[in-house]
């Protein structure tokens, strides 16, 4: 099967290391409540001081310097998601990431050298958009992201949908919501042995 896998907020902890990212860069504290997409970034230009603000033309200046050099590259990834992956692609399963990049000319290699270093051992594909739209239009069997605003668009692949903060207002709209991308490769693997499920389920 083709198995399509978002990285931020599925595989890799973006949310977290931005928080403190925020906190390095402003003294600022967020919370989980806080990952609420796409207003982060309104959240800590609310709650930044004047004086800091005066450095920036707009809220959206922000990810730039919290974004900076070598962020994506040093990003961790969520307990056992790295080995979940590589499971599914043990087993005979097209892994193709798909994930949205901030800019071309940093984040784009930062996120191709990431996978390099974590999933060499394996064979994967890898498309960089980016809009969340674009994302509807990869070809795969399931996919695997935590954004709504990608799962929403999704009529030809079984959507399995990692469980954020920022997704809460959707829950029970999916068969598959999960907390970990292991349990997402579980219900996989589920599917890869037993592909009559498929017709049962009336999925394919």
């Amino acid at each position: 099967m083709k198995i399509g896998v978002d990285m931020d907020g599925t595989v890799v902890d973006f949310t977290t290391a931005s928080f403190k990212r925020v906190e390095e860069l402003y003294g600022i504290k967020m919370t989980l409540e806080d990952a609420v997409k796409p207003k982060t970034a309104q959240l800590v230009w609310e709650r930044m001081t004047p004086e800091q603000r005066a450095k920036y033309p707009d809220h959206r200046a922000l990810y730039g310097e919290i974004c900076g050099p070598g962020f994506f590259l040093n990003l961790p990834a969520f307990d056992g998601a790295i080995e979940a992956v590589k499971k599914l692609a043990r087993a005979g399963n097209d892994i193709i990431w798909i994930t949205k990049v901030l800019n071309w000319d940093r984040s784009a290699p930062e996120k191709d050298l990431w996978l390099a270093n974590n999933f060499g051992d394996i064979q994967y594909h890898k498309i960089m958009v980016d809009s969340v739209e674009a994302k509807r239009y990869v070809s795969v069997d399931v996919i695997v992201d935590d954004d709504p605003a990608v799962l929403a668009g999704i009529d030809s692949a079984v959507p399995i949908m990692i469980k954020q903060p920022w997704n809460q207002h959707v829950r029970g709209q999916y068969p598959f919501e999960v907390d970990t991308m292991t349990e997402a490769a579980d219900i996989i693997m589920e599917m890869h042995e037993h592909m009559d499920w498929w017709d049962k389920k009336g999925m394919k």
